[in-house]
This record gives structure tokens, sequence and C-alpha cells, in this order.
């Protein structure tokens, strides 16, 4: 097998890795020492995302790895990564839709998904929320068992935010980010 990948794709049949004879016939053979960076190697802040190779694309993807959103293309989640990382992406200001509540947050109820919907504008007010306050279940449509699924996807916001600390902090007695004057 390549010991650093450099083309967009590859395979290796199964049936190829355990016939005896391919091993054997490549078992004298010297190969080159690995060449892949280690993820210690690669920095999100100095990578050239674009002209990543496929080593590099998997060594960043495993250094931030706890931050990094999982759905869809790694290459593209590691470029929003970036964005988020150098201040030309806030999260915090994307607009919130039921959709993304329900297939990220794992709400079924389409009360409760209205409501959140409703009530929080940009992603900013409903992670901190969801994260921050004190209770949850002081909203119209939101239970208790809506509240812990809520406090359960605390990862989900982790990542669509690339980590922690972008996350806006919620002041309890206004319920919106701090530092946001309350309506």
């Amino acid at each position: 097998m390549k010991r650093e990948l450099t083309v967009d794709t590859w395979t290796v049949r199964s049936q190829d890795l355990k016939a005896d004879g391919l091993r054997t016939k490549f078992a004298h053979r010297e190969y080159p020492e690995n060449t892949a960076p280690s993820p210690s190697d690669v920095d999100i802040e100095t990578a050239d995302i674009d002209g990543l190779s496929d080593a590099e694309e998997i060594a960043l993807a495993r250094r931030y790895d706890d931050v990094l959103w999982k759905k869809g293309n790694r290459r593209g989640n590691l470029r929003r990564l970036q964005e988020i990382r150098s201040g030309s992406l806030d999260p915090a200001d994307e607009p919130v839709s039921k959709q993304w509540i329900g297939t990220h947050l794992g709400l079924t109820a389409a009360a409760a998904k209205r409501a959140l919907a409703d009530d929080f504008e940009t992603m900013g007010e409903l992670a901190g929320w969801v994260l921050y306050a004190t209770t949850l279940t002081d909203r119209d449509q939101i239970g208790e068992t809506t509240a812990e699924r809520l406090r359960s996807r605390r990862g989900v916001f982790i990542r669509w935010f690339g980590g922690e600390e972008y996350i806006p902090r919620c002041d309890d007695d206004q319920q919106t980010p701090s530092g946001q004057p309350s309506q």
C-alpha cells in the first residue's frame, strides 16, 4: 500500500489483501519511509486547504477531530473551520432553521422545532441558550425530555462553531447571548 495518498480516490480489494501470493510477491521489497505528516505537523491557520494532499487532509482532520464538523465534505469542513478560526466566518451569525434543529439536534416534535426556530434568530443565540442557560424548560414547547436531548447535543454545537470558545455565552437574566441587549 502507498505510504502517502496523492490521488483523490483509490481502492484495494479484500481478496487481494487475503491472497498469499500477493503478500509474498511484495514481501522482499524495501519501501520508502513514511512521509505522511502527523497531526502535530499541520495547522489549520496556515494550511492551504485547496492545495492539501490527501495525507495532509487526513492529518488535519485527526488534529481537529474534536471541533471539526463531520457532515458533508471533509475538505469543505476544514475550509469552514479555517474561516472560523481566521475570523472571516462567524457561525453565531448564521440563521436558525427548523430543518437544522430537526436534523442535528434530533428533535422530532414539530412544535418544539417551530418554537426554537421562532424564538432564536441566530445560531449564536440558540447555542448560547442551549449550552449555558440555567434552565431550558421555561420556553414554550420545551419539556424535560426535550431539554435533556438539547443538552446532550453539546458536541454538535462545538463542532458547528469550530470550538466551544466560538460559542457566545448566554446571560440567564436576559436569555440572550452576553453583551447583546435584551429585546
